[in-house]
């Protein structure tokens, strides 16, 4: 009785055994399918986490986009984010900015262009006379008017009262005045900083003729007078003075006068 009982016992702990054995192979076999299921993770440097879209949030290191190592899709080099090389000296330049592919930083501007020459002026006389009186800023000359010596800047063309003054040259009427010494006084101003200044006027102007006015080379713009007091002694004339950029110069160099009387070289 003893006996059986025991063998009863022993057979049950056998079949005790024989279930776990069994469980453990389920789960042994379960668990390797599950795994040989699951993808294979293998270590990734740092440099290359970037696949994995959480240590290289702004795609900025190489072969983020699936592409070679440091190449795009179209083999493109990639640099830096928003750079490409400057094929020129190495160094990054912006995306989308005005250098190109190979240009040369070291390339020249563009040649300055050449300052243009002064224009050329045509000057006619601006009465009908003759130069009794030249110009001389060096030498001083006798005024019959001031019984003295003293410079000349213009020429004093020899005419009769109401005689007609002319524009020497093409150009704009800039000033009408009367000067307390020079009388009645007109300016003009001309191509290549020339400016030509008419005195001892008469206070009658033509119709038309103001400040402002553009006159063409032999127009009339007045008239001879005799309104300048340091010069009434003189016999008519127009005292006609030029200068270039804002200096005297002699009008004589510019237009072919005739002289009368003494001339005065500088």
């Amino acid at each position: 009785m003893s006996y059986n009982k025991s063998r009863k016992q022993t057979r049950v702990l056998y079949v005790c055994f024989i279930i776990m054995l069994v469980t453990a192979a389920i789960l042994i076999a379960v668990s390797g399918t599950a795994n040989r299921s699951r993808p294979k993770q293998v270590p990734v440097a740092p440099s290359e986490q970037s696949e994995t879209g959480k240590s290289d949030p702004l795609n900025l290191l190489p072969g983020s986009d699936g592409g070679e190592e440091g190449k795009g899709p179209a083999g493109e080099s990639k640099k830096g984010a928003g750079l490409i090389p400057d094929e020129a000296d190495g160094e990054n330049v912006p995306d989308g900015g005005d250098k190109k592919a190979g240009q040369d930083d070291t390339a020249k501007p563009e040649t300055e262009k050449t300052a243009a020459e002064p224009e050329t002026v045509t000057f006619v006389l601006p009465a009908d006379g003759k130069v009794v009186v030249s110009h001389s800023l060096k030498v001083p000359v006798f005024s019959a008017t001031m019984n003295d010596y003293r410079t000349h800047a213009g020429v004093d063309i020899v005419s009769e009262t109401g005689g007609e003054v002319r524009a020497a040259a093409d150009g704009t009427v800039e000033e009408i005045w009367e000067d307390p010494m020079m009388g009645w006084s007109v300016r003009v101003s001309h191509a290549g900083g020339f400016e030509s200044v008419y005195r001892n006027l008469s206070p009658d102007f033509p119709e038309g003729i103001g400040t402002g006015a553009s006159v063409t080379a032999g127009q009339t713009i007045g008239a001879v007078g005799g309104t300048a007091l340091i010069e009434c002694e003189d016999e008519p004339h127009l005292h006609f003075e030029l200068k270039l950029a804002g200096e005297y110069v002699d009008p004589a160099e510019y237009m072919a006068m005739e002289t009368v009387g003494t001339e005065f070289e500088d």
